[in-house]
């Protein structure tokens, strides 16, 4: 299954406040021991302490001093911020085996909507950056359309752009990079062009008159920002920022459903 998904419910909060990307704050990894806790009993409240610790790199006690709640809270204090996310799907996956996955990632990403936090929980267990509803589809869309086989290569071009946006810390060069691969590759398809570039996929969409002057116009301007920020062999610091980032991206997942449609019209 693709891993995106929209805002989780979250009590009021809007989406403008998923902004934390960088950080798990103190507040989240406290809510975060307390959540675990309350979805286990004292048969399985052991087995979930050695796997909190063991998972963040801490050692295990017969007998924490404190007892589990206080020692994982203690240890999880102090772990850096991506080992803390990475506990996640760790967990999910401990309380899919008990029955219990719905509610660990419903009251989950209650927690992590609450905190600010850029990432939810899909429905696979996997830790994803947070979209608003309309742009989650266009994802979905996007992935789904180039499923056909023709368009074989754009799709694993453009699974990996959302494997990119989606790690802890996200990879905002390779997210665009891909992105925009996957819809040079779905072009050329279009163009029936073998080998080339964009621009030369273009150039023959726009010679078969295929598409309007204005769309071809903004496919340009496409182009222009990747030769410009994170074309192949830029050395230099990519300088966009998240908000350019997820211009960008979305923009591509616009065009690879564009071309696909192109291909069966």
């Amino acid at each position: 299954m693709t891993r995106f998904r929209e805002f989780s419910a979250s009590e009021g909060l809007f989406p403008t406040n998923r902004t934390i990307d960088s950080d798990a704050p103190p507040g989240l990894r406290n809510e975060m021991v307390d959540l675990v806790f309350s979805l286990v009993d004292e048969n399985t409240d052991r087995h979930f302490y050695e796997i909190m610790e063991q998972s963040i790199g801490a050692s295990i006690t017969a007998k924490p001093y404190g007892g589990y709640r206080y020692a994982i809270g203690r240890d999880l204090s102090k772990t850096n911020w991506i080992r803390v996310y990475d506990l996640l799907p760790r967990l999910a996956d401990e309380f899919c085996n008990i029955g219990k996955f719905e509610e660990f990632r419903g009251n989950l990403n209650r927690i992590l909507a609450a905190n600010g936090i850029a990432w939810d929980m899909d429905e696979d267990g996997k830790l994803v950056r947070v979209l608003p509803a309309e742009a989650a589809i266009t994802v979905r869309n996007a992935v789904a359309e180039l499923t056909r086989p023709e368009f074989d290569a754009a799709h694993k071009l453009l699974i990996d752009a959302i494997d990119a946006y989606n790690v802890r810390p996200p990879r905002l060069r390779d997210a665009c990079a891909n992105a925009f691969d996957a819809i040079e590759s779905a072009a050329k398809v279009v163009a029936q062009l073998p080998t080339g570039t964009f621009g030369h996929a273009i150039k023959q969409l726009r010679k078969n008159e295929s598409l309007s002057s204005d769309t071809l116009r903004l496919l340009d301007a496409l182009s222009t920002i990747r030769h410009n920020h994170f074309g192949h062999g830029m050395v230099g610091p990519f300088s966009l920022s998240i908000q350019e980032v997820d211009f960008v991206y979305l923009s591509c997942m616009a065009a690879a459903i564009l071309f696909a449609r192109m291909r069966i019209s």
